[in-house]
């Protein structure tokens, strides 16, 4: 049902405000480790509509989490990712679409990283962390030169519009 009423509308456009509103692109980050992510939480009453966007994009999973009454559709695999910016492109607007194009080019960075070796230096690690949205919004306890990197990042970003 609920897939008949997203097709009377564009799915793709339907996608893209469902993240615009719930989507997450972030970094988890532990000290030895980096891993791209893009997810959206829900209540798990909402899992039909984890299922039609997994469906569509052909990636990532659903977890169910009972306890919290959530369920989760994730995409940490940097192939994965690559897909989520070819979709999600065109789609977002506002302060997510921001979010995105910084996440965007995290992954670049990630990939490019990856290419050459299978570890992350400390300042890659710092890096990636500064890009983090939730770290983003904590200015206070972020360097000087992290906070101008992120604002250099996003005069890029107004440029290329």
């Amino acid at each position: 049902m609920l897939k008949s009423i997203i097709n009377m509308y564009d799915l793709k456009s339907f996608i893209a405000g469902f993240v615009n509103g719930e989507g997450c692109f972030t970094f988890l980050i532990s000290k030895t480790n980096i891993m791209p992510s893009f997810s959206i939480t829900l209540n798990i009453q909402d899992a039909s509509i984890l299922d039609v966007i997994k469906n569509e994009l052909n990636i990532g999973k659903i977890y169910l989490c009972p306890k919290s009454n959530t369920c989760i559709y994730t995409v940490t695999k940097i192939d994965e990712c690559l897909i989520i910016i070819d979709f999600f492109d065109n789609y977002l607007i506002g302060v997510k679409k921001e979010d995105f194009l910084i996440w965007k080019q995290g992954i670049i960075k990630f990939y490019e990283i990856g290419k050459e070796r299978t570890f992350f230096t400390q300042n890659e690690i710092e890096y990636f962390c500064s890009i983090r949205p939730r770290d983003r919004k904590r200015r206070n306890v972020m360097s000087e030169e992290k906070i101008k990197e992120i604002k250099e990042v996003r005069e890029k970003i107004k440029r290329e519009k």
